[in-house]
């Protein structure tokens, strides 16, 4: 009897009235729940329900909107509003990442064990995690602030070290990245689209560009968004796509570069500007002289008509309109590069002065830091906003909370990913996703170079970001890599049983 009811509901038509029957019994309590007041309540729940189906069905979009809520990246919703004290729909999202990864490695086959760098990225984000857990119960044993201020003022480096535990043991098909990529493309364009039409003048769309702040320089708005950590990955990954893919993929990431670029230009950002192009011109002529021979003899090629191409667009700038160059607000924000260093009155001054305050409080504690102290306990008058946390001091944010230790451990998930990817790069496996490989070099080496004063390392905005790229980047379909020793032993026998012999 069982069977026979078995075999009736696995028919489509049966499927179809079930699912029609519990979409109206939602529909009805869901009305009834909005003519009692409850609307609110209902919209909450219908939504908790649809990221359980899309975390079930769609892995990619579920942690590319995740990704993007972390960032503040979601069209029409400004997610750093707080939903409870001291807690924003950011926070929410980068805790439901966390949750949704670990369910996801729970319930996960053994069949899918992680790869060789994930279980390396586990292993940094294991110790990452505990150095902070430390840096919490130190500060809060020594009275220097509640056990909750220490969390929150340290969450994004306890964030991204629960990410990196988890993550990684994800694994992800070739579909989940390509959804990823998509849903983050999609949603970096729509932020550079309406980053350019605010700084030109031509709109304001606050419901798409959430910047926590904005300022004229040179005649320029300049707009501080977290989404612009984004926008340089983005460029990264777009610019190996131009180089290293070819049809309709091609095709598509050549407007997407110009996008980025013009963004990222208009950020005059000039450690971004600076990192960027070293990055991509050491880790271009690193693959094109060692990389397997397919890659380097593609790579050489392209660079050569890549460059051919700039030189073209540079002539012909100088030749319709000089001026451009010369004295635009570009090229002035270019050249104080050179004019701002020993300069007392400019911004790398004040850097360097706040800097000096902050290594000089250091005293004896450079290897542990002075703790997570959050500027409501301890308020620091020689450094601004009061915290011996500042957005414009890179590596400090982490060297002055959990001293030089900390520091290490967040740069060793990335130095370990970049030494697997070149040392991949190397080898004649055939990958489906290269260009993600050399996207991700291009990413980390320019984040590596820019974390001395960014803070994309140091925000969990940017640390979600990192984590998600680095767990990408261990995918087996990207820079190949199949699972530990320990799991093939226990999935795949080295020895099969003999066949029973017969007569």
């Amino acid at each position: 009897m069982s069977d026979r009811w078995r075999d009736s509901l696995s028919k489509p038509l049966v499927k179809c009235a079930l699912g029609a029957a519990l979409v109206f019994l939602i529909l009805v309590g869901s009305g009834r729940e909005v003519v009692n007041g409850n609307a609110k309540l209902m919209l909450e729940l219908i939504g908790a329900a649809a990221f359980c189906v899309l975390a079930a069905t769609q892995r990619g979009a579920c942690v590319g909107l995740l990704v993007l809520a972390a960032m503040n990246g979601l069209p029409f919703i400004d997610n750093s509003k707080s939903v409870a004290h001291h807690v924003a729909f950011q926070d929410l999202a980068c805790i439901a990442l966390i949750a949704t990864a670990l369910v996801w490695t729970v319930t996960a086959h053994r069949s899918a064990a992680p790869t060789r760098l994930g279980s390396l990225l586990s292993w940094c984000g294991l110790a990452l995690l505990g150095w902070c857990v430390f840096s919490v119960g130190r500060t809060w044993a020594d009275g220097q602030a509640p056990l909750l201020g220490a969390i929150r003022f340290g969450r994004d480096f306890l964030y991204f070290g629960a990410l990196l535990i988890v993550l990684p043991r994800v694994r992800l098909s070739e579909r989940d990245i390509k959804v990823l990529i998509t849903v983050l493309c999609l949603g970096v364009c729509l932020f550079a689209a309406g980053q350019i039409a605010t700084v030109e003048g031509l709109a304001n769309p606050t419901w798409l560009v959430h910047a926590g702040a904005s300022s004229t320089i040179l005649g320029v708005t300049r707009l501080y968004a977290q989404m612009t950590d984004l926008v340089s990955a983005g460029l990264a990954f777009a610019v190996a796509a131009v180089v290293l893919t070819r049809g309709r993929a091609q095709s598509k990431a050549i407007p997407i570069t110009l996008l980025l670029l013009t963004s990222l230009i208009l950020q005059l950002t000039r450690a971004r500007w600076i990192a960027t192009i070293t990055s991509v011109v050491l880790v271009s002529l690193w693959l094109a002289l060692q990389a397997d021979r397919r890659i380097a003899v593609t790579l050489r090629r392209r660079l050569m008509v890549f460059m051919g191409v700039l030189v073209a667009c540079v002539v012909v700038i100088l030749a319709v309109a000089p001026g451009v160059i010369s004295a635009g607000p570009l090229a002035q924000r270019v050249l104080s590069i050179f004019t701002d260093v020993g300069s007392p009155s400019s911004t790398l001054a004040v850097r360097q002065q706040v800097a000096g305050e902050m290594t000089s409080l250091l005293g004896a504690h450079w290897f542990t830091g002075l703790g997570l102290i959050p500027p409501s306990v301890h308020f620091y008058p020689q450094f601004p906003s009061g915290s011996i946390r500042d957005t414009d001091l890179g590596v400090l944010n982490a060297v002055m909370t959990m001293g030089l230790i900390g520091a290490a451990l967040i740069y060793l998930p990335l130095l370990v990913t970049l030494v697997h990817c070149m040392r991949h790069a190397r080898t004649k496996a055939r990958l489906r996703f290269p260009w993600v490989s050399y996207g991700g070099q291009i990413w980390i080496v320019a984040t590596l170079a820019s974390s001395v004063t960014l803070v994309t390392l140091f925000s969990p905005a940017g640390l979600v970001l990192s984590a998600a790229i680095l767990a990408v980047l261990s995918q087996p379909c990207v820079t190949g890599g199949g699972p530990p020793v320990r799991a093939r032993i226990e999935t795949e026998p080295a020895h099969a049983p003999p066949p029973p012999v017969t007569a």
